[in-house]
C-alpha cells in the first residue's frame, strides 16, 4: 500500500501531519506497564516505526537531527521522527534514556497520564487524585 492510499489519506496522521513533510510518531505505553513491561512494549513500538518508514522509503525517511530534516526537506521526503510518550518508558534507568536515543527517539515526555517515581502527571491535579512528589524530584531534574 502506498502512502498515498485513499484509506492512508483519509487518515487524521496523512491530512494533518504528513502534508506538512514532518511526521513525529509516538511510541506509548499504558500506565499499567509501569514497573513491569514498559521498556519492552515501547522497544516493540520503535521497532514498528522504524520498519514502517523502512517499508515506505523512499517516500518516508527516519530523522534524527536537524540535518536529517533539511535533507529530507530537499529530497521532497516525509521526515519521521521519533518520539516517546510517557517516562514510565524508561523504567528509571539513565540507561534506557540512552538507549532509546541511539534507537532514534528524540523526544520524551517525562509524564503522560501516570505518575512515575520523578514526576508527577497533570493528573494529579484531578478531584480525588493526589501529588505524589509535588513536581519533579531531584531526579527528574537530573533527567
Amino acid at each position: 500500500m502506498s502512502v498515498y492510499s485513499s484509506t492512508v489519506r483519509q487518515s487524521r496522521t496523512f491530512s494533518v501531519k504528513l502534508k506538512n513533510k514532518v511526521r513525529f510518531w509516538a511510541a506509548y505505553v499504558p500506565c499499567d506497564s509501569q514497573h513491569k513491561d514498559a521498556v519492552q512494549l515501547t522497544l516493540e513500538q520503535i521497532d514498528v516505526i522504524r520498519r514502517l518508514t523502512e517499508m515506505y522509503q523512499p517516500t518516508l525517511t527516519l530523522c534524527t537531527s536537524s540535518q536529517d530534516i533539511r535533507t529530507a526537506y530537499e529530497k521532497n521526503q516525509l521526515c519521521s521522527l521519533i518520539g516517546v510518550e510517557g517516562g514510565h518508558s524508561l523504567a528509571g534507568s539513565l540507561a534506557v534514556l540512552r538507549t532509546l536515543y541511539h534507537v532514534g527517539v528524540r523526544y520524551l515526555t517525562l509524564t503522560s497520564t501516570c505518575n512515575t517515581p520523578w514526576a508527577d502527571c497533570s493528573h494529579a491535579d484531578m478531584p480525588g487524585k493526589k501529588p505524589e512528589h509535588g513536581g519533579l524530584t531531584n531526579f527528574g531534574k537530573v533527567l
